[in-house]
């Protein structure tokens, strides 16, 4: 019987203890932060081109990380600035006022009144300056700026890998790649640390445009097609298979692989145009690069090129002879006469050589037998048609002209 207590007493100290620790692991576990899903689902409608329900994604985002206590104010700026992007996107600029103020606050009360100095143009809200990289240019501002989002959210942060990767660009920029590439490792490495959050396509477009940039166009292929292999394994986010599609085309394009990316092309028209329509500006656009990179995907009428060789001229009837002096050809079936001659070019004989003479039949002009006594040849006599049964007389007015011999 006390063996029996002691296996019962035993089990319930155990199942106690094991109460506790998991009710303190759920204690030592940070809060839900849906707003992070949130952010980039926005993300994705925006890049899809549905920025409506992009914004209203946003809005609903920082309303989750305003909830959550865990949210860092830097973090708000991100959100908050991301929400300005796509107001502007929407051409919905009266809209964004109050939220580059709030995030202007936002930041004041993260860092003080001193913190605006890190932005060079911190009081000009005319354009869209809230997100520290949006407006930091320099590299001690994007350190600055690194180092401010290290000690609120931590080394290992989402938001430290949009920092790290757009002060690589910067360095990029200077053609310092050798300072941008350990940058951009460490924010891949912090995206992989976030699985299914989608913030390797930072650090990796910027990969690729580095290999591409030191001549190692090999591996810059490579870190796109990876990308692009990786967003088909996920259905549920097409924006980002696009995203990759069409970065992959542009680099064949800058690389004259016209024939590899036509079909790239083709592809985006087919994965965009179910979901915006034939008559968005995006699908046109899309059309319009298709029908520049790929001519055959489109019908076309070649022009037609005349007989005559001239370009431009519509040929009709029998081919017109050519421009310039030729040689003399055989006449065709079509024009009955002398083989040696050519309709609309005069002979090279002389008028009076014995050839021509000798050719011509009685009673045709050329025909040389001797005037009558008494005749005279003058250039405006009519020649007398032997069909014509009514001859004109000689015209008075006209003087003849002076005996020719016989």
């Amino acid at each position: 019987m006390s063996s029996i207590l002691q296996r019962f007493t035993f089990q319930c100290v155990l199942l106690l203890s094991l109460t506790i620790l998991i009710a303190g692991c759920k204690e030592d576990t940070p809060p839900g932060r849906a707003w992070v899903d949130l952010r980039i689902k926005a993300d994705e409608l925006a890049r899809g081109g549905e920025i409506d329900r992009a914004i209203l994604v946003a809005h609903n985002a920082i309303e989750q990380a305003e909830a959550d206590p865990a949210t860092a104010t830097i973090e708000m700026v991100w959100l908050l600035d991301d929400l300005v992007g796509y107001l502007e996107k929407a051409d919905r600029d009266a809209e964004t006022l109050p939220h580059r103020e709030r995030a202007l606050a936002k930041l004041i009360e993260a860092a003080g009144p001193d913190s605006l100095k890190l932005f060079p143009r911190h009081s000009d809200l005319a354009s869209r300056q809230i997100l520290v990289p949006d407006f930091v240019k320099s590299e001690m501002h994007f350190q600055r700026a690194i180092a401010l989002a290290e000690a609120e959210v931590g080394s290992d942060a989402p938001i430290l890998v949009d920092l790290l990767c757009r002060y690589a660009d910067c360095l990029m920029t200077q053609r310092k790649d050798a300072e941008a590439a350990p940058l951009l490792h460490r924010a891949r490495g912090i995206a992989e640390a976030h699985p299914g959050v989608g913030l390797e396509d930072f650090p990796d477009a910027l990969l690729a445009a580095l290999h591409q940039s030191q001549g190692r166009d090999g591996e810059a292929e490579e870190v796109l097609l990876r990308q692009v292999t990786q967003a088909e394994q996920d259905p549920t986010k097409p924006a980002v298979l696009e995203y990759w599609i069409g970065e992959l085309a542009r680099f064949y394009l800058e690389h004259d692989r016209t024939a590899d990316a036509a079909p790239l092309w083709r592809r985006l028209v087919d994965l965009k145009q179910p979901r915006l329509g034939p008559e968005h500006p995006e699908i046109k656009a899309l059309v319009a690069k298709l029908e520049e990179v790929s001519p055959n995907s489109v019908p076309s009428v070649e022009p037609a090129v005349p007989s005559s060789g001239l370009p431009g001229l519509e040929a009709a009837g029998p081919p017109s002879l050519p421009v310039g002096p030729q040689p003399l050809t055989p006449v065709s079936a079509e024009f009955p006469g002398d083989p040696a001659l050519v309709p609309g070019i005069p002979s090279s004989l002389p008028p009076d050589s014995p050839e021509l003479e000798t050719a011509s039949p009685p009673g045709s002009p050329n025909d040389p037998s001797p005037l009558p006594a008494g005749a005279t040849e003058s250039p405006s006599d009519p020649v007398p048609n032997p069909g014509d049964p009514s001859p004109l007389p000689p015209d008075p007015s006209v003087s003849p002209g002076p005996p020719k011999a016989p």
